[in-house]
């Protein structure tokens, strides 16, 4: 089960309440040439809407949104590790078919995350990946999903792995007791403090550190909050908010880290 932690320091003003709007398939769909289609997963006292790839290796992959929702972006993430990885994978829909599409919007959206609740759609995913085959999982997660994907890692027995990019949530769990492996992304010019800013990394770094686990650690130089989003849209927000460019080769770089850390440990 999935530990009743509370929301503390930098995410004191999430979990407001849970979305409440039902799922639609048609805001989950994906491109004819994506190999993410629409599923339904979970048990019947706890139904989780997902996109899915057809089944691929032993290992399985949960891709965990940003706080915009499950847009171009992560879908597109979610196809290129499944192709460089052959990891079957799964995107929970943690915001029920809601997205945004200005930072208003999707600081509206994260305010009513239910973070428990949220836990509950990762460890749904995970049993559905280990009824597929799956006999090892992983979760990825960007920004809010990131901080997800640690607590997943600390808080769930049937993650094997994480991968986390620029966010942390210190009330979800405690990272210092961590005991799978876990990588971690951050950019030392993001500004969001005590969340993915670089003091809240070095706190963080200390943490994993202290824990034992087996963990990789990579901060980039002239980097800031989201820098892995490179689509048009994404790079067009990154402009909007003010953040230092996107850098193509900062991208593969930590592409190519991920994708050695997942064949080490889940494949």
């Amino acid at each position: 089960s999935v530990g009743r932690a509370g929301i503390g320091r930098a995410a004191a003003t999430f979990a407001i309440r849970p979305p409440s709007l039902p799922p639609t398939a048609r805001l989950l769909s994906s491109s004819a040439a994506s190999p993410l289609s629409y599923k339904m997963i979970g048990d019947p006292l706890h139904r989780v809407p997902a996109l899915a790839t057809p089944a691929g290796s032993k290992g399985g992959l949960i891709v965990l949104q940003e706080w915009w929702g499950i847009n171009d972006q992560v879908k597109k993430t979610a196809s290129d590790m499944a192709a460089a990885t052959g990891c079957r994978v799964v995107i929970p829909d943690l915001f029920r078919s809601k997205q945004a599409y200005e930072a208003a919007e999707a600081q509206h959206l994260l305010e009513g995350l239910d973070w428990q609740g949220a836990l509950h759609d990762v460890n749904a995913s995970a049993l559905y990946l280990r009824s597929e085959g799956c006999s090892k999982v992983a979760v990825m997660g960007f920004c809010m999903g990131g901080a997800l994907s640690l607590g997943a890692a600390s808080l769930l027995p049937e993650v094997d792995a994480a991968v986390c990019f620029y966010g942390w949530n210190a009330g979800l769990s405690d990272v210092s007791t961590m005991n799978v492996p876990v990588q971690c992304h951050f950019g030392n010019q993001d500004d969001i403090a005590g969340f993915s800013d670089k003091a809240a990394a070095d706190e963080l770094r200390g943490l994993l550190a202290k824990s034992g686990c087996i963990h990789e650690f990579y901060q980039y130089e002239g980097l800031g909050h989201g820098f892995m989003n490179n689509t048009e849209w994404g790079r067009e927000m990154n402009l909007k908010l003010g953040r230092p460019p996107i850098r193509d080769d900062c991208i593969a770089d930590a592409t190519r880290r991920c994708v050695s850390f997942l064949h080490k440990h889940i494949l």
